[in-house]
This record gives structure tokens, C-alpha cells and sequence, in this order.
């Protein structure tokens, strides 16, 4: 859906949201690539939003089934009330949203454990990556490698968040002592992605906008195309070509 964005200049825009789960930053990189190769544009902002920490609650199915019937205008008020009297205690707890794949409704914790037993990677090798991971991410904060980190002020709280919450303390003793979420697995809370919020957002330009503008480029990017896998294994696992 296309609609028009006011930046703060003044200067409006032509834009565009898309959703597509977990994917969604990197299908906006996309689009850019493509929209800057297709001679469509020359500077292309793109980004992305992740917001887990308050994941949305829906309404029991029976409830909302029973509210939809009620919309009918040809029913009676009497009607109404005894689709109201259906309604038991049971199904007024609501369904909390559950992160999985939508086909298969497998999690990622499940999913993740079939691809470490399908390509051989064992628990030591997942708490060894993971512990390599944190360490070198809270090294580079401290070395001030993340210049592009943006504080933000909390709306409620009015805490600022200027570092990464995400980055775990366990030693690596701590990790290899956890237990893993599924039984049988081998994926942990250690080695796990934990839910988290954050956005991100960055310029792309083609080769003639970057000169005309003095951009200094910090990476050169490859066309981008997605591709279809097996369901069993698209949570977690896809082929990347250069």
C-alpha cells in the first residue's frame, strides 16, 4: 500500500509498508536494491521495526465467533442474549499470540533443534558460537564500534536506552549449564533469540547519488531474491548465495 510520507524538511515522499514476519527489514533492503537498479529511484530509506515485548492478545474463537454473529441487524435482542448465555468462563481467557511458523505451528525452538541435529551442530558448538557472539558484541560496544546506535527515551519511564539490552553475562561455564527448552534438543535460553523491540534504518543510494552527495559508502550491496523452502525447515534455515 502506497502512501505519502512527510519527512521533517517539509519535502513529501512516495513510500510504502510491507509485513512479512521476521523478514520484513531485509525484504525492504530489497525493494530498495531493486527500486535503485531499476533506475526507479537514486536515495532509498529503508528500515525496520521489531516490537515483541508486548505481543498483542486476541479474543477466545468462540468469543469472537459469537460477537460476529451478533452484527447480524435481522436479530432479535432476545437472539442476542442467548448467544451471549453460550458464552462460558472458559472461554473468556484469552489467546495469547504464540511465535511460530505458520504453516507447520512449529516454534522456533523446536524448529532450530531439527536444523542443529540436520547439519551436525552439536550443543558444544551452539553454547561455544553463542558465548563468541555476546563477547565480541559487548567488546565492540566498549571499543565504541557502534557510533550508529541511536539513544532512546522510553515514553513512560523516560529512561534512556543508549546500548544493546539484548547481550547476555553468562560465563561460559553459566551457558553450558542450561538446560534445553525443548526435551531432547540441544537449543537453550543461552543460545536462543530472545524477544526483544528495536529498529533500524539506513540510506542506500546508487553509485551516481553517492557522488553527486559526498556519501561516503559503507558497504556495496548485491541484487537480493527470495526463494521458497521446504516449511519443516523455513523458520530457521535458508540457502544464502553470494
Amino acid at each position: 500500500q502506497w502512501y505519502q510520507r512527510r519527512v521533517r524538511a517539509g519535502v513529501v515522499v512516495p513510500a510504502h509498508s510491507l509485513s512479512m514476519a521476521c523478514i520484513s527489514g531485509q525484504a525492504a533492503l530489497a525493494k530498495g536494491i531493486e527500486m535503485i537498479n531499476s533506475d526507479y529511484a537514486e536515495l532509498v530509506l529503508v528500515g525496520g521495526v521489531e516490537y515483541l515485548s508486548d505481543l498483542p492478545i486476541m479474543v477466545n474463537k468462540k468469543v469472537r465467533k459469537t460477537f460476529l454473529k451478533m452484527r447480524n441487524l435481522e436479530m432479535s435482542r432476545k437472539q442476542k442474549l442467548s448467544l451471549l448465555s453460550k458464552i462460558r468462563l472458559r472461554h473468556v481467557a484469552p489467546d495469547v499470540l504464540n511465535v511460530v511458523e505458520f504453516q507447520t505451528k512449529e516454534t522456533f525452538a523446536y524448529n532450530g533443534d531439527k536444523i542443529a541435529a540436520k547439519f551436525g551442530i552439536s550443543r558444544w558448538d551452539q553454547d561455544e558460537y553463542g558465548y563468541r557472539s555476546h563477547r565480541l558484541s559487548k567488546l565492540a560496544a566498549a571499543e565504541g564500534k557502534f557510533p550508529f546506535v541511536c539513544s532512546v527515551q522510553h515514553s513512560k519511564s523516560n529512561e534512556t536506552v543508549s546500548t544493546d539490552g539484548t547481550l547476555r553475562r553468562w560465563t561460559r561455564e553459566k551457558m553450558s549449564k542450561r538446560r534445553p527448552v525443548m526435551r531432547g534438543g540441544t537449543v537453550t535460553v543461552a543460545t536462543a533469540n530472545q524477544p526483544c523491540d528495536g529498529a533500524a534504518v539506513c540510506l542506500i543510494a546508487s553509485e551516481r547519488a553517492a557522488e553527486r552527495f559526498n556519501l561516503s559508502p559503507r558497504a556495496e550491496l548485491s541484487p537480493v531474491s527470495f526463494a521458497a523452502c521446504s516449511p519443516e525447515l523455513t523458520c530457521s534455515w535458508a540457502p544464502l548465495t553470494p
